[in-house]
């Protein structure tokens, strides 16, 4: 008959081999059990197992070489075989079949008749003297209560000591250069940079003149050309000072014979009072017709006017610069700071400012406007520290200079000088003050041997005397009755409080 053979792994359990075993589709199922590990080993186990086969209506077989599987298997009358080869090849018994593992040899069962026989001898043998075996019974009582009287007491000693401050005041220098804290007291910088933007405004405190009115007057062409002149609208005529003042034709001029005249009206090319010039101020003619005519003002030119207004000045510019720049340094501070983590110290003395990418000023310089307004965009960086590199550099001093025999109770406290951190080049330097509390070890060695086998009195003066030890929190022997600490020192526990 077919055999749905299941090899059980070691991480197989009760609930994933009935599981196996209801994909069976076979009467006879063998369970194969790994040989490196025992699983499903116990005789409830079998039986459910057992009972899972017989609900599909089929014969549990199992192959193991673990004894008490076995003998389970066999009081369960589960068929046990010896391989998978064996099962298929061999009936299955249920009770009736044997353990597939051999029976005692008789090599062993003639060991075991020559002990009992030996035995028998040793019963039928003559006996110790009855008073001789009762000391020989009292010796080992005796010896018992020896070993427990030495052996079982127990006690636990917590004393109370003074720690000391070890202090150090040391310098230390945050290097961007440095990849880690070392010994010689300097740790990594950072660097940091952000973009800021900012913009204000200032009152304008200076004044300027803005010219008005243009100025208007007449001018006499006289032809010097025996030739007609003709002169179009718009022809420009001009003092003779430095720098002149220029004025415009307002209509067309025709000259016809030498020494023909006229008259046109002018208005100056810029308005203010520049343009109101004497009479007589006006001689010449720009372009080509500067040579045919001669130019003349009889009488002066008149309307030019302008007014006072507010101005910002440059000292307007230069303080609202400042502040803004203030403003600026003050905000990359504040984003920097909030882009650092936990433990991570910006170095403000470090900030700087990199380049100015945009600056627009308004009114530009030279023009008139109440308020100056001033808007900056600049780029800063700066260096930053982990306080923790800080605290190891403080932790490595103060361990070079640990007394000997003593032991660190606590962390070190770092406390930077009160002048802050000073710049040396690309390199930041502190002065610091560093503490922590020292414990001396040599207390939780000695105690045991000085007071191994004392009464609680005497143990409590022992330390007092040896190590200046406040107090003796507590003193606990086990069991209450032995009066004195354990006789040896690997049994007494010392512990601060």
């Amino acid at each position: 008959m077919k055999v749905y053979v299941i090899r059980l792994q070691e991480v197989d359990t009760l609930a994933s081999t009935q599981e196996k075993i209801g994909w069976a589709r076979s009467r006879r199922i063998l369970l194969v059990y790994p040989e490196s590990k025992r699983i499903l080993a116990s005789w409830l186990d079998l039986k459910l197992l057992k009972r899972s086969a017989a609900a599909q209506g089929g014969q549990l077989g199992i192959v193991t070489r673990d004894g008490m599987v076995a003998q389970h298997a066999c009081d369960l009358g589960i068929p046990v075989f010896s391989s998978v080869r064996q099962a298929e090849r061999q009936a299955w018994g249920g009770r009736d079949r044997q353990l597939a593992f051999p029976e005692p040899t008789r090599r062993r069962m003639r060991l075991l008749r020559y002990l009992k026989r030996r035995a028998g001898h040793a019963r039928t043998g003559k006996l110790m003297p009855l008073p001789l075996r009762w000391g020989f019974f009292a010796l080992g009582v005796f010896a018992v209560l020896a070993i427990a009287f030495l052996l079982i007491p127990r006690a636990k000693i917590g004393v109370s000591t003074s720690p000391l401050d070890q202090s150090l005041a040391i310098p230390v220098w945050a290097d961007r250069k440095v990849s880690q804290a070392n010994v010689n007291g300097r740790f990594p910088a950072y660097e940091l940079s952000v973009i800021v933007e900012e913009e204000s405004q200032v009152a304008a405190g200076g004044k300027m003149l803005l010219p008005l009115e243009k100025a208007k007057g007449q001018v006499e062409f006289t032809s010097l050309s025996e030739k007609p002149v003709s002169l179009p609208a718009g022809s420009v005529v001009m003092t003779l000072s430095l720098p002149p003042v220029r004025f415009i034709t307002l209509s067309k001029a025709e000259l016809k014979n030498r020494n023909d005249s006229v008259s046109v009206e002018v208005e100056a090319l810029l308005p203010g009072v520049f343009g109101n010039v004497e009479a007589g101020s006006i001689q010449a003619l720009e372009g080509d017709a500067g040579f045919m005519v001669a130019v003349n003002n009889e009488s002066p030119t008149s309307g030019g006017s302008e007014k006072e207004v507010a101005t910002p000045t440059d000292a307007n510019y230069q303080t609202l610069k400042q502040y803004l720049l203030q403003r600026l340094r003050a905000q990359a501070i504040a984003e920097m700071e909030s882009t650092l983590r936990n433990g991570e110290v910006l170095i403000e003395q470090t900030l700087k400012m990199g380049k100015v990418l945009h600056e627009e000023r308004h009114p530009a310089e030279g023009e008139p406007g109440d308020v100056l307004r001033l808007k900056m965009k600049a780029e800063f960086t700066a260096l930053y520290y982990r306080r923790s590199d800080m605290e190891t550099v403080a932790r490595m001093a103060l361990d070079a200079s640990l007394p000997s025999g003593y032991s660190v109770i606590s962390d070190p406290v770092v406390i930077i000088a009160p002048e802050g951190a000073e710049l040396e080049g690309e390199v930041v330097r502190w002065q610091i003050y560093t503490v922590r509390k020292i414990q001396k070890m040599d207390v939780l060695r000695e105690v045991p041997l000085l007071v191994a086998g004392r009464t609680s009195k005497e143990a409590q003066q022992i330390l007092s005397e040896a190590f200046a030890i406040d107090q003796v929190a507590s003193i606990e022997i086990f069991p209450d009755w032995f009066g004195r600490l354990p006789y040896f020192p690997f049994q007494i526990m010392v512990s601060y409080q």
